[in-house]
Formats: C-alpha cells, structure tokens, sequence
C-alpha cells in the first residue's frame, strides 16, 4: 500500500500537464475584438485564439480540470511517468483542436470524470493498482494493454464503464488463482505432513520389536542351527585291515 501511496503522491506533480494548455492560455486571458491581431497571425486566426482563450477560461473548463486533478490524486493505476506521458498528449491536443471542438471535448470529459470519480471505478481501480503494485514496469504496461487501460482518456464514458466489469472479472479471476493455489500448497503440506507421520510410526515400530526381541535383532534372519545342551557321545570307528578282520579305532 505504500507504493500506491507514492504513486499518488507523485502523480500531483504531473497534476494539470493534461490541461497545461489551460493553464497557459487562461493566464493570458479572453482578447477582444478592438484587440488587433497578434504578430504574424491572420485576423481570423487571431479570432480563433481569442475564442481558445475564452473557453479555456471559462468556469467550465476550471471545473474539468479540477475534476482531472481530483482523479489524479487519488488514480492507482498509472506511474507518475504514464501520467506525464497521457497529460502531454492530452496538452498537445488542446493546442491542436480546432475551437469549435472544444466544447464536445468539455462533454466528453464531463461525462468520463463522473465515471472515474465514481465509486464503482475507484473501487475497481483502487484493486488494481494494488494488485499491480510488485509488477515489474514491463509487465505492468502489458497488463495494462490487455486490459485495454493503457491511455484512459482515450475510452469514452460508456467503455470506461465496460472497464469496471473487465477490472472486476480480472479481480475475481486473481481471487480463484490464489485459492487455487493455496489448496495447492495445502495438499503439498498435507502429503509431506502424512508421509512425516509414517516415517515416525514405522520408527516406532522398529524400536518397539528391537526391544522386546532382543535375541533376534530385526536385521537378521530368524533361522539359526539347533544348540545342545549335552553334546552326542562320540562314535566309534570302524575299518576292514589287509587280512579281512574288522576292526574298530578307539574315538577321539
């Protein structure tokens, strides 16, 4: 969690590069028409910016900004560099959009900051920066991009609604990985546990027969020659000599 906490904290330092033509253009402040054309630029194109300037101005526009600002201070998703990098191509299309699309730019951006500024988003969103949070950069953005989530201000309102149900058919899919796995490592545990267990019986076993056995070892094997309390008498031998007499020699 204290990453997620850095990211935010560092991302106020990109706050505004989204709208820096904003702000840029709100301080120089609406021109009127008894203005003349500024240096280098046509009467009309001098209308334009005056109108630029005008819209930038507004108390409207200063709310969508503030809005922005909001969401990034408290967005989990993107690094503070992802942000620098959606906020200057945010900038370099405000310079770059024609006046009369301004206003359906405003539109667009009121209706996508109620989404982001909801509470199913930022539920949504506050899980997946966490989850992200030990993802090297390089997976991170891979994530991302199968998620679809790699520049947000370029979804409407409607897909980044559609992108809290991705965000939480990947969270309940995360959930049923880790369960898996953790029954996994359950029966791992078990089986070792078990086969612990036998080890230790069969010990018992063997230490039990050694000691009530003590004449015949586990180790060797049962069979073992008769033993005689007296031993036989000795016998005597007989021969046959040269002549044909039989005889006997006494025993040894």
């Amino acid at each position: 969690m204290q990453t997620i906490h850095l990211l935010r904290v560092l991302s106020l330092a990109a706050l505004g590069l989204g709208m820096l033509a904003l702000s840029q253009l709100s301080a120089q402040g609406p021109t009127t028409k008894s203005t003349p054309p500024q240096l280098g630029l046509t009467s009309e194109q001098s209308t334009e910016e005056s109108k630029r300037a005008k819209i930038l101005a507004s108390e409207r526009w200063k709310k969508v900004d503030a809005q922005y600002s909001q969401w990034l201070k408290r967005q989990a998703i993107y690094t503070p560099q992802q942000v620098n990098a959606m906020g200057a191509k945010l900038a370099a299309e405000i310079q770059e959009m024609p006046t009369e699309d301004l206003e359906g730019f405003l539109d667009d951006w009121d209706a996508k900051l109620k989404v982001l500024l909801g509470q199913n988003f930022s539920d949504a969103q506050d899980w997946l920066g966490y989850y992200m949070n030990n993802m090297a950069d390089g997976y991170r953005r891979s994530y991302l991009r199968k998620l679809g989530l790699t520049d947000i201000s370029k979804l409407s309102a409607s897909e980044l609604e559609d992108k809290i149900i991705d965000i939480r058919a990947a969270q309940a899919n995360a959930k049923q990985n880790d369960e898996a796995a953790n029954r996994s490592r359950q029966a791992m545990l078990q089986t070792s546990r078990d086969a612990i267990a036998t080890s230790v019986d069969n010990q018992r076993d063997n230490t039990a027969l050694r000691n009530t056995d003590v004449h015949r070892p586990v180790y060797q094997s049962p069979y073992r020659p008769p033993v005689y309390s007296t031993p036989p008498p000795p016998k005597m031998q007989f021969y046959v000599d040269g002549y044909g007499q039989i005889g006997y020699a006494l025993p040894l």
